[in-house]
């Protein structure tokens, strides 16, 4: 049986830099057939593409070959059209009377196209939301919320695969919130990579959240969330993600050695993963005793670091002989 329309044609890849797009992606998928950028030779071989593309985006050069592609098919074989904006061009014009149908994304299109057209065969029509229907089950929020802000290049992938094995034996229900950033000294690579391997290992608990700028880093902070961070060595005092989780008083899970900072590593509100086993593990998820927390705040703060140096600018030199 043939079907009524055997590929959608837009302008833009289908990203989240472009709505239509995605959306037209997204459409082809459930109609089950390809969609092609308008550039695409392939498209004279269909018989009876969807045009769903905005004219007021098209440029010279796309005009043209649209013009040249509609004008190929008139009379002969059938296109159809689903509009998104209105721009009242020539071109869009004898789009409208020469396709097939037409589909109105919104109401708006369809009032104003039923007055102008009448004759034509225009169909109500409307975009459904963008985000992957599943998503409604998997980003639910859970008893306990794990957050990550830091350099993709810099997942520690051994302590994240520790980390997944000590929550599987203690059974704790939770989701991984990750915001991930590129270093200026890495290429964009790093940042599918890391997905990737974190897609692998938390299939069901990770939630990326992009890169998140200052003000995001802060709400997820101030949100009940329990700071993952791992770090070369063990966490120091000049890890500003640390600090940072720190000053916002939350619960962390990281690494320390010897050379970590002697008034974080015996606090009851810091997990060394590296020492840790299940029952460690889920117990400092069941139990928060805020007590400390102001003192731990107050560490690695701006005006103590001020403090120093103006201390130590202020002490004569020693002579030199």
């Amino acid at each position: 049986m043939r079907r009524s329309c055997d590929c959608i044609v837009g302008l833009r890849e289908a990203n989240h830099g472009s709505g239509v797009g995605l959306f037209n992606q997204l459409l082809a998928h459930r109609l089950g057939i390809p969609y092609l950028l308008l550039d695409q030779r392939s498209i004279a071989a269909h018989d009876h593409p969807l045009f769903s593309l905005k004219f007021e985006e098209l440029d010279e050069q796309q005009a043209l070959l649209l013009r040249g592609l509609l004008a190929g098919r008139r009379g002969r074989r059938p296109f159809s059209l689903f509009l998104h904006t209105l721009d009242l061009s020539e071109l869009e014009a004898e789009a409208i009377r020469d396709a097939a149908h037409v589909f109105c994304g919104n109401d708006a299109i369809l009032r104003r196209l039923a007055a102008a057209h009448p004759d034509r065969p225009l169909e109500r029509a409307f975009a459904p939301t963008l985000i992957p229907e599943h998503y409604r089950e998997h980003c639910r929020p859970a008893r306990v919320e794990l957050f990550y802000f830091g350099m993709a290049s810099k997942i520690d992938r051994g302590r994240f695969r520790r980390l997944h094995e000590l929550l599987h034996q203690a059974a704790v229900e939770y989701k991984l919130l990750c915001s991930l950033a590129v270093h200026q000294t890495s290429d964009g690579t790093c940042i599918p990579q890391a997905l990737a391997f974190l897609r692998e290992n938390f299939p069901e608990q990770l939630v990326y959240l992009g890169t998140l700028d200052d003000m995001g880093v802060a709400y997820f902070l101030n949100r009940p969330t329990v700071f993952i961070g791992f770090y070369r060595g063990g966490a120091r005092s000049n890890n500003t993600t640390f600090n940072t989780a720190l000053r916002f008083g939350k619960r962390i899970i990281t690494n320390l050695d010897a050379d970590s900072p002697a008034e974080v590593r015996f606090s009851e509100r810091i997990l060394n993963l590296d020492a840790a086993d299940a029952d460690n593990l889920r117990n400092f998820l069941d139990h928060d005793d805020p007590s400390s927390a102001q003192r731990l705040a107050d560490l690695f703060a701006w005006d103590e670091l001020v403090a120093r140096l103006q201390s130590a600018w202020q002490t004569p030199l020693a002579r030199v002989a």
